[in-house]
């Protein structure tokens, strides 16, 4: 299809450049509106995958099905919900669950004495040693490393604390 600008060079009488021009405008309108149903509808997507997200109760992360329930919390199918959510957050449903699950691990093992079995079960992870693996991988250390660090760091905080205390003379 010729464009107007050949069309003016050519000596088109002013009827044909005046539908030309009109038709260009039409398909460049309904490009714009194609493109802004386009983008509202992955705005809403992102959306829902966030509310989706953010909803996810500490309950709803332990889980065997997590990833499935938050895709049925965005209203979407799973691989949906898998394609715009790493869209949207840069990460896969999986990968965030597993990371939320590891920081609940961590608080429970630092917070509480529970068996490194029951923490990995506690946090969703119907296998300890898969646990530990994962652990290791995003921590750099096994449950019980981190737990006797956590605990390391504690007594020497409240050692400190006890020492400036008393050297303050109180």
């Amino acid at each position: 299809m010729e464009t107007a600008l050949e069309g003016i060079e050519r000596g088109l009488a002013a009827p044909a450049l005046d539908r030309r021009l009109a038709e260009a405008i039409r398909d460049r309108d309904e490009a714009i509106k194609v493109y802004d149903l386009a983008t509202s509808q992955v705005d809403e997507a992102k959306r829902r995958c966030a509310r989706a997200r953010d909803e996810l109760s500490d309950a709803e992360t332990r889980r065997a099905d997590a990833e499935t329930g938050l895709a049925q919390l965005a209203g979407m199918s799973p691989t949906h919900f898998a394609r715009v959510f790493k869209a949207t957050f840069g990460t896969s449903p999986i990968d965030w669950l597993r990371r939320e699950r590891i920081s609940q691990a961590k608080r429970r093992l630092a917070e509480t004495t529970a068996a490194i079995k029951e923490v990995a079960e506690q946090v969703g992870y119907g296998d300890r040693y898969f646990f530990s693996k994962d652990f290791r991988q995003h921590t750099g250390l096994s449950p019980r490393q981190f737990r006797q660090r956590e605990q390391a760091e504690w007594r020497g905080g409240v050692a400190e604390g006890e020492r400036s205390v008393k050297g303050a003379g109180v």
